[in-house]
């Protein structure tokens, strides 16, 4: 079936029927994409690929495909006589998610290889006879200098059927340095929670509406090897400062596509994910093509992510307390796997239902590996219990 797939794919490619020409300087251009696209092919088959066609045409299109000897790749292009832009094809007939899609704008001499397997995202640009090869962790090296490390995406993390893509994290919790921040000011408490948490559960954030004041020093994060000691760590935080210092913490952003991805805290979602990557490997490192791959990085990339379900860390999520069923992906084996308080989180701060005790109906999701404690309010942290919870940053998923 595989072989009959590849024969009408070539005599569609060889049909004649007149239209436009390219000029020489196109026609050079085009033959150094040809070899370009080759290349990307496997090595030991580079020698057996076989030109079947350069060049046929039919209205206001050219097109044409060569196949390889072991029929494996197809390669196809098509060229359209207003835009004269060429793009090509190539499939692993094995694997026919695999297939990359190049464009050469005939004008500017512009190549843009694209991962059909990733959304169409733009993964090498460079001219038409160059090999070289941009990924998001070359784009992105400011993210890198502020201590984070990109997540490979290429699996399906909640179960619904989507993979999921990759993001930038933190490879350590936060630590204070020495540079205190002013204090969080807010005109609308459930406003500011609203814009920087995620609400898993229910449909209304119900915290104050007017400003939540209250004395706690807080300073600037960096994001260094601190050791094993959670106490290392900027713990003893209420859950409501964390957006504010991770604002203060000029971490630049990064830029693909157009979009602007900006740091901020992992989220319950994002830390499943990191686990489940560590989980398929040493418990440290994580590769690329562990569980699926990423094209936004080598097929080879590998990093490494510490402490990781050492001592619990906030999430950016928060849930309602009232008959909240954790997900099936949250991998909840048993009931000692999550911990409920059944009067409602603690609060130190009054955001809205009193203050100190067991008043606020919702919490925010701190994880320990996969242990889940859901007992914190957003007004809570500060040194409760004698040890101090962490956090991490995060940028949302690459679209």
């Amino acid at each position: 079936m595989k072989r009959l797939i590849v024969t009408v794919l070539l005599f569609s490619s060889l049909v004649y029927s007149g239209g436009f020409s390219l000029s020489s300087s196109e026609n050079s251009m085009l033959d150094s994409a040809l070899a370009t696209m080759k290349a990307k092919s496997d090595t030991s088959l580079q020698s057996n690929a076989t030109m079947l066609s350069k060049l046929s045409s039919s209205t206001g299109v050219l097109s044409g495909g060569w196949v390889d000897s072991n029929y494996r790749y197809i390669y196809k292009m098509i060229i359209t006589d207003t835009d004269r832009v060429a793009v090509f094809i190539m499939t692993d007939i094995y694997n026919t998610n695999s297939a990359l899609v190049k464009m050469l704008n005939m004008q500017t001499n512009m190549v843009l290889l694209i991962d059909a397997n990733s959304e169409s995202k733009l993964v090498w640009n460079g001219y038409a006879s160059s090999n070289t090869t941009s990924y998001i962790t070359d784009s992105c090296t400011q993210m890198a200098s502020s201590g984070m490390v990109y997540i490979p995406g290429g699996f399906d993390v909640d179960g619904d059927g989507v993979d999921e893509s990759g993001f930038w994290a933190s490879a350590y919790p936060a630590s204070a340095t020495s540079e205190e921040l002013s204090q969080l000011e807010n005109e609308n408490f459930n406003a500011y929670v609203q814009s920087h948490f995620n609400l898993l559960n229910g449909s209304t954030w119900s915290y104050r509406t007017d400003s939540v004041w209250y004395p706690n020093s807080i300073y600037k994060p960096q994001f260094i090897d601190k050791g094993s000691n959670v106490d290392e760590y900027m713990g003893k935080l209420y859950g409501m400062d964390i957006p504010h210092i991770i604002a203060n913490s000029n971490i630049s952003s990064c830029s693909m596509d157009n979009v602007s991805y900006e740091a901020t805290m992992l989220s319950n979602k994002q830390y499943i994910h990191i686990m489940k990557l560590l989980e398929a490997n040493d418990g440290q490192t994580i590769k690329n093509g562990l569980l699926g791959n990423d094209s936004n990085v080598p097929s080879d990339y590998e990093t490494k992510v510490y402490y990781m379900g050492d001592f619990r860390e906030y999430t950016k999520d928060i849930v309602v307390l009232n008959e909240f069923t954790a997900p099936a992906y949250w991998n909840i084996q048993s009931e000692s796997d999550i911990e409920i308080s059944e009067y409602g989180a603690w609060a130190d701060v009054d955001v809205g239902f009193g203050a100190p005790g067991w008043m606020d109906p919702m919490a925010i999701v701190i994880r320990k590996g996969w242990t889940i404690d859901l007992t914190f309010g957003i007004g809570s942290g500060d040194g409760t219990r004698g040890r101090g919870i962490p956090f991490r940053v995060a940028t949302p998923y690459i679209k």
